[in-house]
């Protein structure tokens, strides 16, 4: 088999698409591990107790998943260049990626009912867009809301999920000093 590094390559291909046609519907996280030299940690799901094996992963879905993240990751930072003079014009485009990235993570099992009320709540109190964070299978998540909202949208989360949620600010970004 190829190395790791030229299979992940391949999914930056213009044709990554097509690479990602070429992989197993369904197969065991630790299958896929074997074959693609992954850490088996990176495809299980972590829980208070270990690694725990989720079952047959849906390959297509994640390989889909990482090549389109990709892609909105820099669409995000596009969105938010172009808004470093009215941050605002910003949140909307920003919102929208956010949710096809929930969306996305939904495809292949990644997130939760309770993290998918937690989003729909955020929404539905005001934010323009709202994501899992981190690996998925439970968690944390954030959302995108016009200051106005954020209050709103703290209070939906906290009552979502009973436990504390609250509002970050942009920062200017790093710079030398």
């Amino acid at each position: 088999g190829r190395d790791p590094r030229q299979r992940l390559a391949a999914f930056h291909d213009p044709d990554g698409r097509a690479a990602c046609a070429e992989l197993p519907a369904e197969a065991s996280a630790r299958s896929v591990a074997r074959e693609t030299d992954v850490p088996s940690g990176f495809l299980l799901a972590s829980s208070a107790g270990g690694l725990v094996d989720p079952g047959p992963v849906s390959v297509r879905a994640v390989a889909l998943h990482v090549l389109d993240e990709a892609s909105r990751v820099d669409a995000a930072e596009r969105a938010l260049a172009a808004g470093a003079l009215d941050p605002a014009g910003a949140l909307d485009p920003v919102g929208a990626l956010l949710d096809a990235s929930h969306a996305s993570l939904q495809d292949f099992g990644a997130s939760t009912p309770e993290l998918d009320s937690l989003c729909t709540a955020m929404r539905s109190a005001g934010a323009v867009g709202a994501r899992l964070t981190g690996a998925g299978f439970g968690g944390f998540a954030i959302a995108v809301a016009p200051r106005e909202r954020a209050d709103a949208v703290v209070a939906a989360a906290e009552r979502a999920c009973g436990g504390p949620a609250f509002v970050v600010e942009p920062s200017s970004g790093l710079r030398k000093l």
